[in-house]
């Protein structure tokens, strides 16, 4: 399973940073829609998976390490200071959090994007969706920036740990 949940999240990343590099040229639209609907079946994959087994990928795992920040939030208001600087709970909670927003924001994207190549609806509501769309791709790089970010600083954090002094 974990060989899967590897491909997945490479095959997620290849195809929402080409969709990404790929969304402002004109001449580049069909690649961009198909890697579009490529990062729409990957993520729906991954929500199946989600939602059916029990792995990393579960959205019971996902919601568990998100409601962390229930207990960061109660540590400070208790003034827990020791618990409050034990960064594993810090990263979990963030990780959590941002892995639950991405899921959560992957459809909207994905439709957002068909609606706007399909051309459905009126004037207004292609307009609409095509600014949802953008707005949610740009969001959502944020949010994988935010995510790679916490990634080095643990890698950063753990070797420099295990550093002989």
């Amino acid at each position: 399973m974990k060989t899967l949940k590897q491909i997945l999240h490479l095959a997620g990343a290849i195809t929402f940073i080409g969709a990404y590099l790929t969304a402002d040229s004109e001449s580049w639209r069909l690649i961009h829609v198909y890697l579009g609907y490529g990062f729409g079946i990957i993520f729906s994959l991954r929500l199946l998976i989600g939602l059916v087994l029990r792995t990393s990928m579960a959205f019971q795992t996902i919601w568990m390490r998100a409601n962390l920040f229930k207990t960061i939030v109660q540590d400070l208001k208790d003034l827990k200071l020791e618990r409050l600087c034990k960064w594993q709970i810090w990263y979990g909670s963030g990780m959590g959090i941002l892995v639950f927003l991405m899921y959560l924001l992957s459809i909207p994207l994905v439709l957002f994007g068909i609606m706007t190549y399909e051309e459905f609806g009126g004037k207004w509501f292609i307009k609409f969706s095509e600014n949802s769309h953008e707005f949610i791709g740009e969001f959502y790089l944020s949010i994988v920036l935010i995510h790679l970010v916490l990634i080095f600083g643990k890698y950063l954090l753990l070797n420099w740990k295990n550093q002989p002094i």
